[in-house]
């Protein structure tokens, strides 16, 4: 009776978010894509309950994309919030940003290179991105990497991707300064270098000023 409630609490705090139910694992956690995770928080106590118990997610990632040697997963962590990253093998990389804010360009376009370099490592690896519920944060990850990598070409593409495949009923990226700093992404995209600065432009000359009508002074 008490794990037919832990699970009917835990569905009910997903809100519709998509979950893995496999076997032992009941976790808040779906594949965007083969190698692309989103989850929700993996907490401890009775935060366990409703969100992710960290425990059990630590064994799903061991279980599926580790061996004895390596651990073929790196959790990126943008809620804010510490854990014991000892249980993940300190595979754990902090991208904190303000919950229900999105984050600066500079920062989108860090993480994004973060992630690529991580998957373009091994095609064994896979990227594990949360925020508390796994949702408006880690979408805005999510999506921004999507077109970062050029698996969509579109804003449109890559948000509905996140939605699509993390909840039941299509709804992923909801906030609107957070789709918008993803639009912003798109379009900042081409003209960014690989430090993740804005590309500088050719230095301009500005050799007059023509007003009309002429003003009176």
């Amino acid at each position: 009776a008490a794990s037919l409630m832990a699970a009917w609490v835990r569905a009910a705090a997903a809100k519709g978010r998509k979950r893995l139910v496999q076997g032992q694992f009941d976790l808040d956690l779906c594949y965007i894509s083969p190698r692309i995770i989103a989850m929700s928080f993996p907490a401890s106590g009775v935060e366990a309950g409703y969100r992710n118990s960290i425990d059990q997610v630590a064994r799903f990632l061991e279980e599926r994309h580790a061996s004895d040697e390596h651990a073929h997963y790196m959790v990126y962590n943008v809620s804010g919030r510490r854990y014991d990253y000892h249980k993940f093998r300190h595979q754990v990389i902090d991208f904190p940003f303000p919950d229900h804010f999105p984050p600066t360009l500079p920062q989108l376009f860090k993480m994004c290179r973060a992630i690529h370099s991580w998957l373009q490592a091994d095609p064994l690896h896979v990227a594990v991105v949360h925020c508390l519920a796994g949702k408006g944060r880690t979408g805005t990850v999510i999506a921004a990497y999507l077109l970062f990598c050029g698996q969509c070409s579109t804003v449109q593409e890559a948000l509905q991707a996140f939605a699509l495949a993390r909840s039941e009923t299509g709804e992923g990226v909801t906030n609107p300064c957070q789709r918008r700093y993803v639009e912003y992404f798109a379009r900042a995209l081409p003209l960014w270098t690989e430090r993740g600065e804005p590309s500088k432009p050719a230095p301009m000359l500005l050799k007059k000023v023509l007003l009309h009508p002429i003003p009176r002074l």
